[in-house]
């Protein structure tokens, strides 16, 4: 039986008894170790971590799991990237934190469509299109880019780099109506790999 296999029918069986999210954890970290220390190819590595990991953090019927910090933690030490889930904990805290520079930016309150949510648990990278809270899009033209808008001398996504600090999300970088992947420049600034920006 596969690891990823044997890992799913433990995290089901351990969700029915409700000791799921610590157990699961703890049993990622253990499946990480595992896999490490077999001598497996880094690829084949971090293929069977992120089989595992990606079934831990599958959206489910309620909207999706809370992703642990400790099953974060053992992602950002395989180099995993994932998504937190709808209604997460994590995706949530993550969301709230990029929304301060933006709405500040922008001038008025907004909800993020997201394009691209990728997490190791220590960095998170979110790219989205600021809308109304009731979904509207945005007219550009009343915010305070709108001199830009008018000109086409932007878009309507933005791109947020946060890192988690003390246990918060904190925005590292941020910027609003990127015309080119404004991403690339954060690699060399963070040192980060292009893998957290994108699938």
């Amino acid at each position: 039986m596969p690891a990823s296999l044997a890992i799913g029918r433990i995290r089901t069986h351990m969700r029915r008894k409700r000791l799921a999210r610590p157990l699961f954890s703890l049993l990622l970290l253990l499946a990480v170790l595992v896999v490490v220390s077999a001598g497996l190819p880094p690829f084949a590595a971090r293929a069977a971590v992120f089989d595992s990991f990606a079934k831990a953090v599958a959206p489910d019927a309620r909207g999706g799991p809370d992703v642990a910090p400790s099953a974060l933690l053992a992602a950002s030490a395989a180099g995993v990237y994932v998504t937190p889930g709808r209604g997460s904990a994590d995706r949530q805290a993550i969301m709230n934190a990029a929304r301060v520079p933006v709405v500040r930016d922008i001038g008025q309150q907004i909800v993020f469509v997201v394009q691209v949510l990728r997490t190791d648990g220590q960095w998170a990278y979110l790219q989205a299109t600021p809308v109304q809270p009731d979904g509207r899009p945005l007219d550009w033209t009343r915010t305070r880019l709108a001199a830009d808008w008018r000109a086409d001398a932007m878009s309507d996504i933005v791109m947020v780099l946060l890192a988690r600090r003390g246990g918060r999300w904190q925005v590292v970088d941020h910027v609003v109506g990127p015309t080119d992947v404004f991403w690339y420049s954060w690699t060399d600034r963070y040192g980060l790999p292009d893998a957290l920006f994108h699938n």
